[in-house]
């Protein structure tokens, strides 16, 4: 038995599912102690009943995927709000060290899945496939790169990376927290990270403060309209991209625009 939903029958359910994860961690201390995102716990859950329903063969589900690759976009593009290049600055040694590391990481990531792909006697693309295009990119380079790579005879390329993609972010979901929590408590960070604000408070506080607006509708409004503005122009910049060769996600048009626009008005 296939169970069909359509658009607004798989919004609601993602809805559904996103609550139930947050009524499950607001009842399970475990969760909360380790920092397991609510997506993750509803999720979690409806990936076993999936699973159990293709094991046995009793029932399948089939849902509408129209917004899948609009609320992607938007999430990648709405990405580039937070990255202020003023902040760089404030990395120094630190960010330049964690940059490097990130590099290199990705790296390995890249030469593990091509080096196990061949002990397994598989396409090496496949492999690829399931490295950092997957696991550092996500489910938008997935959904670039998986494509190009069964042009080349990489057979389901696309589905290995899109399941590698969705293992990464649940592992990562639930590893994240726990390691985040062990190393926070391992080294005080707490009691540091509030230390240097009091410091920081102490040391701005004859400064004159300009108040927080806050949230507002205004201001909601303005952040929406800049993101839907890139989300559409950055079409173009990423069909232009794509025109001189590159292979890249849809959404990086976007991106690039919404850093743009995030730190001209910051400036």
């Amino acid at each position: 038995m296939t169970l069909e939903f359509d658009i607004l029958q798989t919004i609601t359910i993602a809805v559904i599912v996103l609550s139930i994860g947050a009524v499950i961690k607001n009842r399970v201390y475990f969760f909360q102690k380790f920092f397991i995102p609510n997506p993750v716990i509803g999720g979690i859950i409806v990936a076993l009943i999936t699973l159990l329903g293709h094991s046995t063969g009793v029932f399948f589900f089939e849902f509408d995927t129209t917004l899948q690759n609009i609320f992607m976009t938007a999430f990648f593009t709405a990405v580039g709000f937070s990255c202020d290049f003023k902040a760089f600055k404030k990395g120094g040694k630190l960010g330049i060290i964690l940059t490097l590391v990130t590099m290199v990481l990705i790296s390995v990531q890249n030469i593990l899945g091509i080096v196990l792909a061949k002990i397994l006697d598989i396409n090496p693309l496949i492999g690829l496939a399931t490295s950092s295009i997957a696991l550092t990119g996500g489910h938008g380079t997935s959904a670039a790169f998986g494509p190009v790579f069964e042009t080349y005879n990489a057979s389901g390329a696309t589905t290995v990376a899109l399941s590698a993609a969705t293992f990464g972010l649940v592992a990562g979901g639930l590893v994240g927290g726990p390691v985040s929590r062990y190393l926070v408590k391992k080294h005080n960070l707490l009691e540091t990270a509030q230390a240097k604000q009091s410091k920081e408070a102490k040391t701005t506080r004859t400064k004159e403060v300009q108040p927080y607006t806050g949230l507002s509708e205004k201001n909601m409004f303005h952040a929406a309209y800049q993101l839907i503005v890139a989300m559409g122009v950055g079409t173009i910049v990423s069909m232009l991209i794509e025109s001189v060769g590159f292979i890249l996600p849809g959404y990086i048009g976007g991106l690039v625009l919404v850093i743009v626009i995030s730190n001209v008005g910051d400036f």
